[in-house]
């Protein structure tokens, strides 16, 4: 049952990553010297609702059954061993993890230096939220009949984005109002190159 859940959730994420439809939760940290910038916008995308219920129904199933509780154990004891080992071993492995550890942490506390701290955090709770979801991909293993519903997502979605650029460019219109779909209003291209 939770199989044909995930698959589902999977599904719906594959077919509304192209959507674009997001909500602004502030813009007022997105404005440099004046100039609005869209990339500085915190949003909600359609597809991070069905990829957080994907990461919480993955976590909740692993949670019951202990193995997510186990696997955190042995990882941390990893990463003690290899703290513990920092002056005892000096192979390449051990350089390259510990270098890569500083440069997260580094990473990580620079977000919160920034001059606009919001979109900055933003962006790092995005990417913690990918790299869950990424590596909760890569440990599920679904059998390869249960890819079922994902290959029906992913068909849908190629029709779907076809019919919609198909219609675009016989009738060089948006389909539907940037709300729906998130298309681009092209009505008024202001320093676009239209030929």
């Amino acid at each position: 049952m939770l199989d044909l859940v995930w698959q589902f959730l999977l599904g719906l994420i594959i077919f509304t990553i192209p959507l674009n439809l997001f909500y602004k939760l502030t813009v007022n940290h997105a404005y440099v010297d004046g100039f609005f910038i869209d990339y500085l916008v915190p949003k909600i995308y359609l597809h991070d609702i069905f990829i957080v219920l994907f990461i919480i129904s993955v976590g909740i199933y692993w949670l019951k059954k202990d193995k997510l509780i186990l696997h955190w154990q042995s990882k941390i004891r990893n990463l003690k061993s290899v703290l513990l080992s920092i002056n005892q071993q000096r192979t390449p492995q051990h350089i390259i993890s510990k270098v890569l550890v500083a440069l997260t942490i580094i990473f990580v506390i620079r977000q919160f230096t920034t001059a606009n701290v919001v979109a900055s955090s933003y962006w790092l709770i995005k990417i913690i939220e990918m790299g869950i979801f990424g590596w909760l991909l890569i440990h599920l293993k679904l059998k390869n009949k249960q890819w079922s519903l994902i290959k029906l997502g992913l068909i849908a979605t190629i029709i779907f984005q076809l019919a919609i650029a198909l219609y675009q460019f016989h009738y060089q219109k948006s389909l539907f109002p940037y709300q729906f779909l998130g298309e681009t209003n092209l009505s008024q291209p202001i320093g676009l190159a239209t030929i």
